[in-house]
């Protein structure tokens, strides 16, 4: 969905990557923005968070959009929601989303209805940030979902056991994530702190969790590899990708330049690579080597 720049409510938009057609849906939330949405393809559902820009609405919404029949199915739960930013999908297509309390709410496509629980997210005292759910990656094959609360603790939560296990801060004293994924082969999760302009204070670590285990283990520091080739240090993430393989991790961050990209720099990989996407660059910091650096797009990358 896009907003103009006069701030009118967003308009939906359909790309055809076949025909390379644009089609206009229509504005399907007036007066709201449309800040974090998820995707289940399965169903073909899509959801956001509607936050409303009237002052005699409720700040946040769940909104759901049913792609075959074009239209909107579900848009309601202001009440009980808060947070506005995360989404936490389990693998019978019901949708997490905190809650004013602290806790749980979820979206039941089968019902279409949004029921509160007795689940509590983890509180970090002290923390200028709270416990709303503020990233979670896919379910593992067990069912089970690991989240981040916005003041940055790391959880997992099974959710037919409705139980959720609170691991501490993610990472030093927590810092703020926006976005963690799972490997493809369900064992890890991957995260990077510091997502708002932080991340470079604690060297832009990408943090591998091992679920097995419950251990983190930082893969690479980012930062001071790109200051030191591009002189500018990363600002944070808001998304990060995985390949097939799960050799690499892909991820944009938060830089702004300050002056023209430098030359090209590049080298050999580690079989065993850790691939960062820095826009306008490319990072990529494989296990065990150094850090490599290119100034060119991705696909003229030297691999």
């Amino acid at each position: 969905s896009v907003t103009d720049p006069k701030g009118n409510p967003p308009t939906l938009l359909r790309y055809d990557l076949k025909t390379e057609k644009v089609e206009n849906l229509g504005c399907i939330a007036p007066k709201c923005g449309l800040p974090a949405s998820t995707f289940d393809a399965e169903r073909g559902l899509v959801y956001w968070h509607a936050v409303s820009t009237a002052e005699d609405a409720w700040a946040d919404e769940l909104l759901v959009y049913d792609l075959k029949a074009r239209k909107v199915l579900f848009q309601g739960g202001g009440e009980m929601l808060d947070g506005k930013r995360a989404f936490m999908r389990d693998l019978n297509g019901r949708v997490g989303l905190s809650t004013k309390e602290g806790g749980l709410a979820f979206y039941d496509p089968a019902t279409n209805k949004v029921e509160t629980t007795a689940v509590k997210l983890p509180e970090n005292a002290g923390t200028k940030r709270g416990s709303e759910l503020r990233a979670a990656a896919r379910p593992t094959k067990s069912g089970v979902i690991f989240g981040m609360t916005g003041a940055g603790r790391l959880f997992s939560f099974d959710p037919e056991k409705r139980e959720v296990k609170d691991f501490g801060p993610n990472f030093g004293e927590g810092d703020y994530t926006a976005v963690m994924a799972l490997s493809p082969d369900g064992k890890f999760v991957y995260f990077v702190p510091g997502a708002h302009g932080s991340s470079s204070k604690s060297g832009t670590p990408v943090v591998q969790f091992e679920i097995a285990t419950g251990t983190r283990k930082v893969i690479a520091f980012l930062n001071e590899a790109v200051r030191r080739k591009l002189k500018y240090n990363l600002g944070g993430t808001y998304n990060l990708q995985i390949d097939p393989s799960g050799e690499r991790v892909f991820l944009p961050c938060n830089a702004p330049w300050s002056a023209p990209p430098p030359p090209l720099v590049a080298g050999p990989l580690a079989p065993a690579q850790w691939g960062v996407s820095v826009s306008p660059s490319q990072v990529i910091a494989p296990v065990g080597s150094e850090v490599v650096i290119t100034a060119s797009a991705p696909e003229e990358m030297i691999v």
